[in-house]
């Protein structure tokens, strides 16, 4: 069972993504990296209250409290010495899956993340979530891996502050070093709404075409 402190979890759901996630990540101001933060786990607690799930445990853990960390969820000091901190168990591997879409989505989808905008975050998060859950490995690998270019392609524009959407042809340079018919799984994610085009190359609905630009749909 993979256990995350509420401290990691920005690192959890970026390291993924690699260097783009990094850029992105270096792209976002402190006020933004705390909003985001205190969104996933204050969502990720409300997922640990669903008894039917499982998914999502949490607990206090105390650490020394000389350590430099700014704890959002957790106020209680902890015994002398220490400052206690919420730390996040996941009992189902989807969710090592999905969290890191999640974060990277809310990040490069969803506009400015502004101190103020925790509650619009939070809903985002909830709403994705539940799309995107439902995506099972081997049946949806290729859908999950289109999805992944999508939001890979989108991190890169946001952090050099283009606003450009990702298009087939795009996703398909993306994932060049393993093809995959884009069709499908388009047609997969934008079923369940996880995606939408922003416009389309040619004829509305013509999922081929390789100008059409897709975005997630929080």
């Amino acid at each position: 069972m993979r256990q995350v402190l509420e401290t990691q979890l920005i690192d959890h759901c970026f390291r993924p993504f690699g260097d783009d996630a990094t850029k992105l990540l270096d792209s976002l101001t402190d006020s933004e990296v705390e909003a985001l933060r205190e969104a996933l786990g204050t969502f990720l607690i409300e997922q640990s209250k669903d008894g039917d799930s499982g998914a999502v445990t949490t607990s206090a853990l105390e650490v020394p409290a000389s350590r430099d960390f700014k704890s959002i969820l957790y106020k209680d000091s902890g015994s002398r010495g220490t400052k206690k901190i919420v730390a996040f168990s996941f009992r189902d591997a989807a969710v090592d899956t999905v969290l890191p879409i999640l974060g990277i989505a809310i990040s490069t989808f969803s506009g400015s993340l502004g101190v103020g905008a925790i509650t619009t975050v939070l809903g985002g998060l909830k709403t994705l979530w539940s799309k995107v859950v439902v995506l099972k490995a081997p049946a949806d690998a290729d859908a999950i891996a289109v999805l992944e270019a999508i939001l890979r392609i989108r991190a890169r524009s946001v952090a050099t502050r283009e606003n450009r959407f990702p298009t087939n042809a795009d996703i398909q340079r993306e994932l060049s070093a393993q093809p995959i018919p884009l069709k499908p799984s388009l047609s997969r994610l934008k079923t369940l709404k996880v995606i939408e085009a922003v416009s389309w190359g040619g004829q509305a609905e013509d999922l081929e075409h390789a100008a059409n630009s897709w975005k997630v749909r929080l």
